[in-house]
């Protein structure tokens, strides 16, 4: 079974993965997407904030706070992964890829996936529009990381189902919070 998830992984890798033939012009613009598009998901939802008039000011340090609490735990976890279970990434490995320079470290899951999915659910459970648009610009960042030859496909896929545990956990959490002082 996992000689057969590698085996997908690294099909799909190639396939998104760029090779001698492209134009640095193409490799620029996914550079940009691969390390500086990531800034650009916070900087919209603080313009959000400053402009959003409806949200309560309440509501707005409970978002600040879930999403302080879902980055800092799903860092924490990924951390955990990637100490007990490290992996390579594709330009460490013997295949023959493509890369742009980067620091060898542990693959999975990737950082810069799973912070973006996890500002896109936070956005999402306030904004629906904004969510979606977060979403577009997450996987660009995660397919350019593919495509620069910083990530397999699994590092991605990963970060997205880790994101999503995370979302949910705060979330329940947060709404045991509720709860429990309501009652009191």
């Amino acid at each position: 079974m996992f000689d057969l998830i590698k085996q997908i992984n690294i099909k799909i890798f190639y396939f998104i993965n760029a090779n001698e033939q492209t134009s640095k012009f193409l490799i620029t613009i996914f550079i940009f997407f691969a390390s500086k598009l990531i800034f650009l998901l916070p900087i919209l939802g603080i313009f959000f904030f400053i402009f959003e008039k409806k949200m309560l000011s309440l509501r707005k340090k409970k978002f600040i706070f879930q999403l302080f609490f879902s980055i800092l735990l799903g860092l924490i976890i990924s951390s955990l992964i990637r100490f007990y279970y490290p992996t390579q990434r594709p330009f460490d490995s013997e295949l023959n890829v493509y890369s742009i320079y980067h620091i060898s470290s542990s693959s999975f899951p990737s950082n810069h996936a799973l912070i973006s999915y996890i500002l896109t659910w936070n956005f999402f459970n306030i904004n629906k529009n904004m969510g979606i648009f977060f979403f577009i610009i997450t996987n660009l960042i995660g397919i350019s990381r593919i495509f620069l030859g910083l990530h397999w496909p699994i590092d991605i896929v990963g970060s997205l189902f880790l994101s999503i545990f995370v979302f949910f956990l705060v979330n329940y959490f947060f709404k045991s919070i509720k709860k429990f002082f309501l009652k009191y």
